[in-house]
């Protein structure tokens, strides 16, 4: 841990004025505070892409949420479904990095043909577009010490199955990925769903694919998407809400932004929003508070409201100040 905590400190002292960034696998409890960790040279074996998600989720309960396997396996050689159904499990996890050793044949996406480049693609895009949504819960594992990436069991604590699952993870409070992570199955592979709870699909594209998890969206959650950044340090101008009503009609969530780097967030310029929709009737009431000094946004947003079978397209046109309620006929 020492030698991480050097790092950053090193890193402070050479830029002052930006957020420093640290990757090791050298870490220690309380190593969190200083960088990111990967969960070590991994083998590209079905085994190890197993292994993936117990790691991530352990890690992060024992307090280091930043954290992610190298996507496709560090040592050997993967093939073209072992790194494209690790691609589309790993793009969820905190920390997403496909790596290899240097003695190994390319491991890039597109090395692999056309139809894992396809998946890579769609895998990285839903990553981006849930990328608003990950930096929220990043802030919250910032300031509560709860993990980005959770066991499934969080939702339902006492169902048993759930403490065995290691092929479904939640991202945040509401956002459920669901990965086929054998090799080979004699049945169609069927996502298994916390009970008592609503669920509803959570389609963030139109593209699909065997080797991609499925998501899903917890009723009673509101999660906020964005459009994919095509470059790094793209600021896209856009949110959407996701609003999943739960069996009363009621849905929560919460939004966070700010700079991106700097300090400023630390003098309240920032962004945190909180968004508690109730449906009464026909109508759908939305209340959204706010605090910080962090520019609310200037733009429209569109708004997925998902309700029993059905899903109803609005558009708020303009957040206008910190309180805001906006109704919406069904």
């Amino acid at each position: 841990m020492l030698m991480i905590k050097a790092t950053r400190e090193g890193i402070v002292k050479a830029q002052p004025t930006k957020r420093p960034f640290v990757l090791s696998r050298a870490n220690f409890l309380g190593g969190q505070r200083y960088g990111a960790a990967w969960t070590g040279d991994n083998v590209s074996n079905w085994n190890h892409l197993r292994l993936s998600i117990p790691m991530a989720l352990n890690m992060g309960l024992s307090g280091q949420p930043f954290v992610g396997p190298d996507i496709g396996g560090f040592a050997m050689e993967a093939t073209p479904a072992l790194f494209s159904r690790w691609m589309g499990l790993g793009a969820l996890l905190p920390f997403s990095r496909a790596h290899t050793h240097e003695a190994t044949q390319p491991h890039e996406p597109w090395s692999f043909g056309d139809e894992t480049t396809y998946v890579s693609r769609v895998a990285i895009n839903r990553r981006y577009r849930l990328l608003r949504y990950f930096y929220t819960y990043f802030h919250v594992a910032s300031t509560t010490g709860l993990p980005v990436a959770r066991p499934v069991f969080y939702v339902d604590p006492k169902d048993p199955k759930l403490r065995t699952e290691n092929g479904s993870f939640m991202i945040g409070d509401d956002v459920l990925v669901s990965a086929d992570i054998m090799k080979e199955r004699t049945e169609e592979y069927e996502a298994y769903l916390p009970k008592n709870q609503t669920w509803y699909p959570l389609k963030l594209d139109a593209d699909q694919h065997k080797d991609l998890p499925s998501l899903h969206v917890r009723g009673g959650g509101i999660v906020t998407l964005q459009d994919v950044e095509q470059y790094v340090g793209e600021k896209p101008e856009s949110l959407d809400l996701v609003i999943a009503l739960d069996s009363e009609g009621k849905a929560t969530g919460q939004y966070y932004n700010d700079a991106g780097n700097g300090y400023d967030y630390l003098k309240g310029d920032y962004l945190q929003m909180t968004f508690k929709a109730q449906l009464k009737g026909k109508e759908l009431i939305l209340d959204m508070s706010s605090e910080g000094k962090f520019p609310l946004p200037a733009f429209s947003v569109p708004v997925h409201i998902l309700h029993g079978e059905k899903c109803y397209d609005r558009v708020i046109s303009q957040i206008t100040s910190p309180h805001n309620t906006i109704r919406f006929e069904l």
